[in-house]
């Protein structure tokens, strides 16, 4: 079993023909959070959609754009050695799980005309997939979790700069930790991937999918279905998005209110230091904002509500569905990479002595 309900837009004049029953067969064979929908197999002779040729340039310029600056930042920070606040070296480490979907993206992309994904060759790399496509986003939320908190304890408890010292000190440390941690969170993913073999009738690549015992034991298609959806529920909506939005509500209002009221636990703070508290609710702001179409694609992912919608308003043949489906795809990987690129530009834009570390 596959967890995946995405339909080529490439393929949208073939579904017409194709029966119900044969349909669904493919929709169940399709890839899940693996693949770009429009990148499946193709017939021969048929040229690649314009959606195709469009998202590989953009997808290369905004990838471009965004090393540059995360790159440019890194650079800053190295001829300051390091002697910045923690909040920027956070936002700094963020570049590590961006290039990890950067390198998910290229692959996808790389693979678009063969007949078979590069992920779903063998078993390794089809868990170091499933393993990268569930440890970026979990990277992400927690160093956004990090970095909110040690702006909520620099600007209401550090009266001093004891604990922004000591933080920059143990920070190496407590980013290999969490990187440890987070990766042996991930690590099932890699331990249940499988690659399935699709019946050669069908036409369709070998696919890269999550096989998940079921908790309770026992056997069946539908243990194994509930199994599979409440594993991907966890690592992709729970894990990376709900849990971390609890952690962040007393902090992120408590920065709202101190920054904008003015209440008098913030006196002692310098103006440096509410300027990386306004960094990091640029950074957080945007992170909840931008991530909106990526929560969208995994719920509907992992709950087959496209399989289901098409199915009870009889549109199988109707074009436009595989076409939404691919668009909200491609803005979710879109808004990601724009994330990416915001987060150095707001950290030039508020620290002075940053920028004037990439002058002459």
């Amino acid at each position: 079993m596959v967890d995946s309900v995405w339909v080529p837009v490439a393929a949208h004049q073939e579904v017409g023909v194709r029966t119900l029953a044969a349909h669904q067969e493919v929709v169940r064979a399709a890839s899940t959070n693996s693949s770009l929908p429009f990148l499946d197999q193709e017939e021969a002779g048929v040229e690649e959609p314009v959606e195709v040729i469009v998202s590989r340039v953009l997808y290369a310029l905004l990838i471009s754009a965004s090393l540059v600056t995360n790159l440019l930042l890194a650079i800053a920070i190295l001829r300051l050695k390091g002697r910045v606040a923690v909040v920027y070296l956070l936002i700094a480490a963020m570049v590590v799980p961006d290039c990890i979907f950067y390198i998910k993206v290229i692959v996808e992309l790389m693979s678009g005309d063969s007949a078979a994904a590069s992920w779903t060759r063998s078993p390794s790399s089809c868990g170091a997939w499933q393993f990268g496509a569930h440890l970026h986003p979990l990277l992400h939320s927690y160093l956004v979790v990090a970095t909110v908190y040690h702006a909520f304890v620099t600007l209401f408890l550090d009266t001093r700069g004891a604990y922004e010292r000591g933080a920059r000190q143990l920070l190496p440390l407590l980013l290999l930790g969490l990187a440890a941690g987070l990766a042996l969170v991930a690590a099932p993913s890699a331990l249940y991937s499988r690659v399935l073999a699709v019946p050669a009738a069908q036409h369709e690549p070998q696919v890269c999918a999550l096989l998940v015992p079921p908790i309770a034991g026992g056997e069946g298609e539908e243990l194994e279905e509930q199994a599979r959806v409440t594993y991907r529920l966890a690592y992709e909506i729970v894990l990376p998005y709900l849990l971390p939005l609890l952690l962040l509500a007393f902090p992120y209002v408590s920065l709202l209110v101190g920054l904008m009221r003015g209440i008098e636990a913030t006196d002692h703070a310098d103006k440096a230091t509410k300027m990386t508290v306004v960094v990091t609710l640029w950074v957080l702001t945007s992170y909840l904002m931008l991530q909106v179409p990526s929560v969208l694609r995994s719920i509907f992912s992992i709950f087959s509500v496209w399989h289901k919608l098409t199915s009870l308003f009889d549109a199988e043949d109707d074009p436009r569905v595989p076409a939404f489906q691919t668009y909200i795809h491609m803005a979710s990987y879109i808004f990601t990479i724009l994330w990416g690129i915001i987060r150095p530009a707001v950290c030039f834009k508020y620290s002075p002595r940053i920028r004037q570390a990439l002058g002459p």
